[in-house]
């Protein structure tokens, strides 16, 4: 079989549709293509959380304040022009119903992208471990991290030791998420690893330059800290318990600033 015969029965695989020999042959291939491999791992990600609980509808102030606003309009509609406030009143009514519907699906499709993008991070930090692929370059030293980034990303991550603090450098390497390559720095605590991915926000974001504060989450017994700053986007994630986790991100936004 060949990578487009192997992803187009992806799906076939996972739902245990398959012949014995012809499973056999995905799973053989599998091993061996790094490509399927990975659209293996996003396909699961995506078939996870579509079984799950994720799309929950969030509203803002601003859309709270638009749809007053609407309201009032349909009001004084119907006062001013009673006569034919009628043919007014379901126009405005609709409109204000559009204006809920397109604001709660943008809300609902930001959380949910944000849930699929944790778990194909968390995913990210499982095969690594997985497959003792931890590091490209192993080196505690940032001067040695840094550098090896050069010529293989289109930025450059800033790297910090914290050694002193519990959270010594480990090493580096280069990863596949968010559709792009991106910037995997490792950190140890203990018996512990985190992963720290480091990309360039979008370039239409209005966040270049700004600290976000940051998000902690849970996701398949993985906790993640997620923040943007200085024109980057950071999520960090480990095993770690939620408040050294939460005490690492702080100490890189503190030394990143």
């Amino acid at each position: 079989m060949n990578c487009d015969d192997v992803q187009a029965l992806i799906d076939s695989c996972a739902g245990d549709e398959l012949d014995l020999p012809n499973a056999l042959e995905i799973a053989r291939h599998l091993q061996a293509c790094e490509a399927c491999s990975r659209f293996q791992a996003n396909f699961e990600t995506v078939r996870s959380a579509l079984r799950q609980d994720t799309f929950v509808l969030r509203t803002s102030p601003d859309l709270r304040t638009r749809v007053r606003k609407a309201l009032r309009v349909a009001d004084r509609a119907e006062k001013g022009h009673r006569w034919f406030g009628w043919r007014w009143l379901p126009t405005a009514a609709a409109a204000a119903l559009l204006l809920i519907t397109v604001s709660l699906t943008y809300w609902t499709g930001a959380r949910s992208t944000e849930k699929l993008l944790a778990q194909e991070i968390v995913s990210s930090h499982v095969r690594s471990l997985m497959a003792d692929h931890l590091t490209d370059v192993t080196s505690s030293d940032r001067h040695t991290v840094k550098p090896w980034f050069s010529g293989k990303l289109d930025f450059s991550p800033t790297v910090v030791d914290l050694a002193e603090q519990g959270f010594p450098l480990l090493g580096g390497r280069i990863d596949y998420v968010n559709n792009r390559a991106v910037a995997v720095l490792v950190y140890g605590s203990q018996r512990h690893f985190i992963n720290l991915l480091v990309w360039p926000n979008e370039p239409t974001s209005s966040l270049a330059g700004v600290v976000r504060e940051k998000h902690l989450m849970t996701d398949h017994g993985y906790h993640l800290a997620h923040w943007t700053q200085g024109g980057m986007t950071y999520w960090a994630v480990s095993d770690l318990n939620e408040i050294e986790l939460h005490r690492f991100a702080g100490l890189i936004q503190t030394q990143t600033r």
